[in-house]
């Protein structure tokens, strides 16, 4: 985002030298303010359309599709903070010439259509309208169905943006790279929006399947598979849009096996919020779904030594690390010594721990460690430190609750551990 920022800037730069007036004036400054928060808000705009088509480049270039919804946050959150700063400079001109603290330079009036007008007309409402989007999106403030649909809205809000910014153009030679460069954003932007609108984001990894082996562990937790009518381009560690067609929008899940051959999936649910714990209650052999992935780069390290933490539901991605592994289907360099933790709260909720312990048996260098809470087996970054024989050597791989995630990287940076040697998703899709 630093780098885009930067672009922009220089780009508005090069626009104020070629710019420069006799003397200056309120209104002079006025307009740079304008036309920098403008290319700003609107370059991010731009962006986080891009980001939202999830283009298979760009996921491996930010490494992974959870990073790719970070920035889309933070591309959103700078839209807002540019456009609002775009909207006061605005208005300031009209609300200090009505006070009389300025006087406007004389400008004649246009003849014909006032194209000027209507393309303010448009901004302000889009304004209004993304304004509104923006903070319902980022308060939280509605559930993750009508989330996603709202997001859909943002499409259309680009759009009056583009129409505003086009029309609001001078299209002179000082103004030359500026303005290229805003048609560039909206034709790029607009084509990702046009996407969004009809539904036609992920559609070249979309599989349909039919749930199968419907299983279920207590009262909290599935697990099944789906078996689909076409190969997925899959990696061990990813996960996979599942959309059930039940009138909710595709959630993502970590994929915990694929057998390419019998072309079956196996996915595993715990119950963490109301559309989770639906479908865990509610899931049928028989039902079609599609899928869609896979996605995400949390895979296996390429370190010789390496530690994991599966927590909860997150073993799931180091289950299907383990399978490839011992199938020999890993193009995986050889690997020295593996330190597994699998942390759960209880024996009755360690669901996977049978089938770890015959995986870890037929790979001799991965060494399985079993902590249950109830028991007062606690995973600390000190016991971490403890197992390895030299910290620098290691790489840590983590899945499960962000809080976790969060105490075991900052435990383990104080002793002088590398932090870039942590790696973890941020599930989190909004």
């Amino acid at each position: 985002m630093r780098r885009l920022t930067g672009g922009l800037i220089l780009i508005w730069a090069v626009t104020f030298l070629f710019s420069l007036p006799e003397t200056f004036n309120f209104f002079f400054w006025r307009r740079q303010l304008i036309l920098l928060t403008g290319i700003l808000s609107f370059g991010y705009m731009s962006a986080a359309m891009l980001l939202a088509i999830r283009p298979a480049w760009l996921e491996k270039r930010l490494n992974g599709l959870d990073k790719m919804y970070r920035l889309h946050k933070y591309l959103g959150i700078g839209s807002l903070v540019a456009l609002s700063v775009h909207w006061l400079a605005f208005k300031a001109g009209k609300w200090l010439t009505q006070a009389g603290v300025v006087q406007r330079p004389f400008r004649p009036e246009a003849e014909g259509i006032n194209w000027h007008a209507i393309a303010n007309d448009i901004g302000e409402w889009a304004f209004y309208a993304f304004v509104v989007f923006a903070l319902v999106s980022l308060l939280k403030a509605i559930s993750y169905k009508r989330f996603v649909i709202l997001h859909k809205l943002a499409g259309i809000i680009f759009i009056a943006g583009a129409l505003h910014s086009v029309m609001s153009l001078k299209y002179l030679m000082n103004t030359l790279l500026y303005d290229i460069t805003v048609i560039a954003m909206v034709f790029v932007g607009c084509y990702c929006a046009l996407l969004s609108l009809t539904s036609q984001i992920g559609n070249k990894k979309k599989v349909n399947g039919t749930v199968i082996n419907v299983e279920r562990y207590a009262s909290n937790t599935v697990h099944f598979q789906i078996t689909v009518d076409q190969s997925m381009k899959y990696q061990p560690g990813q996960f996979a849009y599942l959309n059930f067609h039940d009138g909710e929008s595709p959630h993502p899940f970590t994929v915990v096996n694929y057998d390419k051959q019998q072309k079956i999936i196996e996915i595993a649910v715990k119950a963490l919020g109301d559309y989770t714990a639906k479908l865990v209650n509610d899931l049928q052999a028989g039902q079609q779904v599609e899928v869609e992935g896979g996605y995400g780069k949390f895979l296996l390290s390429d370190n010789k030594k390496q530690v994991w933490v599966g927590a909860g539901i997150g073993v799931t991605p180091f289950i299907a690390w383990l399978e490839s592994l011992a199938s020999g289907r890993s193009a995986q360099a050889p690997l020295e010594k593996v330190i597994f933790f699998y942390c759960a709260r209880n024996r009755q909720e360690a669901f996977f721990i049978e089938r770890l312990q015959l995986l870890t048996k037929r790979i001799s260098h991965v060494e399985l460690r079993v902590l249950l809470a109830d028991d007062g087996e606690l995973l600390t970054p000190e016991e971490i430190i403890h197992q390895m024989d030299n910290c620098t050597d290691y790489s840590v791989s983590f899945c499960g609750p962000e809080v976790f995630a969060e105490h075991l990287k900052k435990g383990l940076s104080a002793s002088g551990w590398c932090q870039s040697q942590f790696h973890h998703e941020i599930f989190s899709m909004r």
